[in-house]
């Protein structure tokens, strides 16, 4: 049991550098804020990262609407005072641009203005604590700052999106000692990013509800789309998307509005990767992008977050047979709205678990014991065709099981599934006939 809990503890933080099992259920252990944390947005694909002032107050210990002054002409910087119809009741975290006037007073008019923090983007790639020098409590919300690249991500995100954007500040401590280890310092705030990153989900079709296929998110970019219909363009080629701006005009057409599809893969010309794509997609238009690729089994990433603020648009891999029925969709009515997503982080939890298990070190040493991780792994997630051949890969070269065993192990999993499945249906049956029988009341008892 130990062993599944570490691999999906790692799973569920893998958004989080450093986050290990024990830190999931970890206790606080500073009644002091820190410093520096991350900003979460919900359905975002990266965390950003801020230092926060010396002289605020706590952080929002909730989820609120990331805002910018109405006015992006003369007062980005928000050094003046927001108009009667920009005020925020606490429900709104105010974004502005460092300069003009100092800290002092920008936290003053996002306070006058009911925002519950502050958001100082810098004007380079550093980030520094802001700094006044007022009495303790003189100012209630918080400031934080953070650096230019990714107060362009927040800008693209926010005013670009059809949708109003929700995240939380979390702030951020760490363990002491050799391994040092950085976690949120409650449970909530775990819980909200365990949850609010978009790290998987699936395709659907927006004619008929019906699931399209699976897709691994990036880890850069921004939010994921809820928009119910979002057009997909007609498939393009990778040899296409990643020649040079302006190489060829007639190459890489525009996308406006859609979600790009790129055939990427094999023809991949060297050196292209998915993050390289997905920015040449954006400057066409794209409104997000799905990459079809050889191998669905990890998340598209960058060296580092920011290397990837550049790009502010949400993208993500898919299998090919997915790329082909989305294909096949637009073909058939390219003008509508064809398709949306719908989050399930539990497939690329799953993967991670998977990924874990093809280190020999990551099974127990037992062979009954290498057995219950294997069928635990089957209980506790849906597992895709190709996830379970992964599975069992692992299983057979790396665990020393055999055929037999895995197929053993494979239906136990499933008789449990399905024995679950029946007392569901048995136990919703038998309540089904109090609340027909209540609910068939007529109105004079009611």
């Amino acid at each position: 049991m130990l062993a599944l809990l570490v691999l999906l503890a790692v799973c569920a933080f893998s958004s989080s550098p450093s986050i290990s099992a024990s830190i999931a259920s970890a206790p606080e252990l500073d009644t002091a804020e820190p410093f520096w944390g991350r900003i979460y947005l919900r359905h975002g694909a990266v965390p950003i990262q801020y230092f926060r002032d010396s002289f605020g107050g706590a952080m929002l210990a909730r989820e609120a609407e990331f805002r910018f002054p109405f006015d992006q002409v003369d007062n980005r910087s928000g050094c003046r005072a927001l108009g009667s119809d920009e005020h925020f009741n606490g429900s709104a975290v105010l974004v502005v641009t460092r300069g003009e006037c100092s800290f002092e007073q920008k936290a003053r008019v996002a306070e006058a203005a009911g925002a519950g923090a502050l958001v100082v983007v810098n004007d380079d790639e550093s980030v520094t604590r802001p700094m006044a020098h007022i009495d303790d409590g003189e100012i209630q919300i918080p400031s934080v700052m953070v650096r230019r690249t990714a107060g362009e991500l927040l800008r693209a995100t926010v005013l670009g999106a059809t949708e109003r954007v929700f995240g939380r500040l979390v702030p951020m401590q760490c363990s002491r000692g050799p391994s040092s280890v950085c976690f949120p310092r409650t449970a909530s705030e775990r819980a909200y990013i365990v949850n609010a990153l978009a790290r998987s989900g699936v395709v659907m079709s927006t004619a008929d509800g019906s699931v399209v296929g699976e897709f691994l998110a990036s880890k850069f970019g921004g939010v994921m789309p809820q928009r119910a219909a979002l057009p997909v363009s007609a498939l393009l080629r990778a040899a296409a998307v990643c020649q040079s701006p302006g190489a060829d005009a007639d190459a890489m057409p525009r996308v406006d509005g859609k979600v790009a599809l790129i055939a990427g893969g094999e023809g991949t010309p060297p050196g292209c990767s998915v993050a390289d794509m997905v920015a040449r997609a954006q400057s066409a238009g794209a409104l997000a992008v799905l990459v079809a690729t050889d191998s669905v089994s990890t998340r598209p990433s960058v060296a580092e977050d920011w290397h990837g603020y550049n790009v502010t648009i949400f993208s993500g891999v898919v299998t090919a047979a997915t790329m082909q029925r989305i294909v096949a969709l637009q073909e058939q009515s390219p003008a509508l709205g064809l398709v949306h997503f719908a989050l399930q982080n539990a497939i690329a939890d799953a993967w991670e678990a998977i990924r874990e298990l093809a280190r020999k070190s990551a099974w127990p040493v037992r062979v009954d014991r290498k057995e219950k991780l294997v069928r635990r792994l089957l209980g506790a997630f849906a597992l895709s065709a190709g996830q379970k051949e992964a599975l069992k890969s692992h299983f057979l070269a790396v665990a020393g099981g055999s055929e037999p065993k895995w197929e053993r192990l494979v239906r136990d999993a499933e008789g449990v599934v399905g024995r679950q499945g029946e007392e569901e249906a048995t136990l919703s049956a038998t309540a089904a006939g109090p609340l027909a029988t209540a609910a068939g009341g007529s109105h004079e008892e009611l």
